[in-house]
């Protein structure tokens, strides 16, 4: 989140479109975690955003380099396993979103 933001639900719609030029429906908070409480203060939130479209072309921040690719849901588990998703922080909002689906995570 931006300096005086604090709703991580608005950045995330916000974040989406700029990033990616997608936007959806529905955005809600599925988790939270500490990113690293033994050197770090900050959490980072889940935020779930339905039925995207690409809208806009991105508006990247100064250093931002991306590329979206767009993968089937059944293919998740597979990318985690052989390791082409390997950022822990990436790994466990997957798991909140694998929860959600399951019907295990109340959605606050």
């Amino acid at each position: 989140m931006d300096p005086g933001e604090t709703d991580p639900v608005a950045t995330a719609v916000r974040e989406l479109r700029e990033e990616t030029g997608y936007e959806g429906e529905n955005a809600r908070l599925l988790g939270k975690i500490w990113s690293n409480p033994a050197i770090l203060s900050n959490k980072t939130f889940t935020v779930l955003i339905e039925n995207c479209r690409l809208k806009h072309a991105v508006e990247f921040d100064h250093a931002e380099d991306l590329l979206t690719r767009l993968v089937p849901v059944a293919e998740i588990p597979k990318l985690v396993a052989d390791e082409k998703i390997g950022h822990s922080l990436v790994v466990v909002a997957l798991y909140y979103f694998d929860l959600w689906q399951r019907g295990m995570k109340n959605i606050k």
